[in-house]
């Protein structure tokens, strides 16, 4: 009897806990504790490995050796490294103040086993140039990682700073063989209901600097006019659109509510990108470019507001060689061009052989500025003759028919300066990948794939210049990117939200850290 007492009085005692740790939760978040973040698709299992969760929540509690700041290495677990002069050994010196959110702290042999895994597994990364040429993992005390490598892989500490798959993770075998993993970042995740929420505690062990709010509360709404109407009611404090579900036209409307709205120009480039196995003829890839109104897009899509492109890369990318030529709107030459070739029939579109001039562009559905961009592209390519046909698919059809090449043309938005250029380089010249296509019909192509291989290897930074200066020469005389804009990310918040700045060299993360509520 005496037994069953205690046995009750334990039970009331951790309903009690429990229930007072959920009261201070909610407590928390009436007192203003609590950023509330609206995002339209579940997060996923935020384990380190899965595409499936978007990469800011992992970039919330999974951290890497290294970041990226303006394309340039920057300390994060490892607080200083050094690289021999032969550019084959990286030697990595540890923080010596960081503990995954299970209490264990970080080693050089944790490390190890999180690179030497994917190693393992480097099949599976083949944009991951430095998971094939580090031949040895050594860790020579608990707090330095040396990698020894076959060759020079200028793009090693550009790769380690991926938010997937090179953050460091502490992993533990949880029931029926599931594994459990631990983070290093700002922020642990306490609750993840599918499709519903997931709650984020912030990390208060954490060496570096803390956020400012003690919880986020990530609300899935799939519908941008829910979204709207949460923002409104005070359901969700803000909302970064990272798929463009946002239009300009509902983000100016949001604005003259006197909602906060940032439109904030990135690293990324928004480009056509012609598949030159479907369009063979160089001329008529000129054309194309001549006869693209860069300003004329802008102008229609955001009011002007857009920054114009003229290359695959931000010209403030290191690698980047300055003074490069580039493709100026001429609509005259286009016509000029493609009247070598092809005559304009009875109606507006030029024809050959009976056969109309007509190319499809693909783009995925949900993204309503690239519907509105496809239909802006249609009348400008009309001018020249040109019947353009939009092509919009769901997501899963997008990606196979890019893979496949099915498509003329594709629109396209590039990785950002936190991945380039030497990530790209390595999925442009892999057999397989959709961005091959584009390559292989360059009149160069041999001399063009061995540039990008060879660049990587290269320990000087004269040769590394000089092979971008080729690259995008080859780029240039076979046409086969269209740069348009650069892209941008729309941020809506509640007048008391201030101190949100998005990463421009990286769109999909969302640093809250100094996000905060004014009273």
């Amino acid at each position: 009897m005496k037994n069953i007492i205690i046995l009750e009085l334990l039970l009331a005692l951790l309903v009690l806990l429990l229930g007072e740790s959920l009261f201070d939760i909610r407590k928390e978040e009436f007192q203003g504790e609590t950023l509330k973040i609206a995002y339209t698709k579940d997060i996923g299992d935020v384990d380190p490995f899965d595409s499936g969760s978007p990469m800011f929540v992992q970039d919330w509690v999974y951290e890497g050796l290294v970041g990226m700041q303006n394309g340039k290495a920057v300390p994060k677990l490892a607080e200083s490294w050094e690289i021999t002069d032969d550019g084959k050994n990286y030697i990595f010196h540890l923080r010596k103040d960081v503990f995954f959110s299970n209490g264990k702290p970080l080693t050089s042999q944790i490390v190890k086993e999180n690179i030497s895994e994917l190693i393992a597994k480097r099949e599976q990364y083949g944009f991951l140039d430095m998971l094939k040429k580090i031949s040895k993992i050594e860790t020579p005390d608990a707090h330095t990682v040396i990698f020894r490598l076959d060759e020079v892989c200028n793009s090693l500490l550009n790769e380690l700073s991926f938010t997937r798959p090179l953050t460091i993770h502490f992993s533990e075998s949880g029931k029926e063989g599931n594994e459990v993993f631990y983070g290093t970042g700002r922020w642990i995740l306490r609750k993840n209901i599918r499709n519903q929420y997931a709650l984020f505690e912030r990390n208060e062990n954490y060496w570096g600097e803390k956020p400012k709010f003690k919880y986020v509360k990530v609300s899935i709404i799939p519908e941008v006019s829910t979204i709207e109407n949460a923002l409104r009611s005070g359901d969700a404090d803000m909302y970064v659109d990272q798929d463009g579900a946002l239009s300009f036209e509902e983000a100016f409307n949001l604005q003259q509510e006197g909602f906060s709205v940032g439109i904030t120009p990135l690293s990324q480039i928004v480009l056509i990108a012609l598949n030159t196995e479907k369009i063979r003829e160089i001329p008529i890839r000129k054309a194309l470019a001549l006869g693209t109104d860069k300003r004329g897009v802008i102008q229609f899509l955001a009011e002007g507001k857009l920054k114009e492109a003229h290359y695959y890369w931000t010209e403030n990318l290191p690698e980047m060689p300055p003074g490069l030529p580039y493709y100026r709107f001429d609509r005259k030459q286009a016509d000029e061009i493609l009247d070598k070739q092809y005559h304009r029939g009875t109606g507006p579109y030029r024809e050959k052989d009976g056969v109309r001039l007509q190319l499809s562009l693909g783009y995925p559905a949900g993204n309503h500025n690239q519907r509105n961009l496809a239909l802006i592209l249609k009348d400008m390519y009309a001018k020249i003759g040109i019947d353009l046909i939009p092509d919009e698919d769901d997501f899963s059809v997008y990606l196979n028919k890019f893979r496949d090449g099915k498509y003329d043309m594709v629109l396209y938005t590039t990785w950002g300066n936190a991945y380039e250029p030497y990530s790209t380089l390595t999925e442009m010249r892999t057999d397989g990948s959709g961005f091959n296509m584009f390559q292989r019909g360059a009149d160069d192509k041999e001399t063009l794939f061995k540039a990008m291989k060879e660049m990587d290897s290269s320990p000087e930074r004269e040769s590394v210049l000089r092979y971008m200066e080729y690259i995008n020469g080859s780029f240039y005389r076979n046409v086969l990117f269209i740069p348009l804009y650069h892209d941008y990310i729309i941020h809506v918040c509640r007048n008391d939200i201030s101190g949100f700045v998005p990463q421009e060299d990286a769109k999909d993360r969302i640093d809250i850290t100094h996000v905060f509520r004014q009273y």
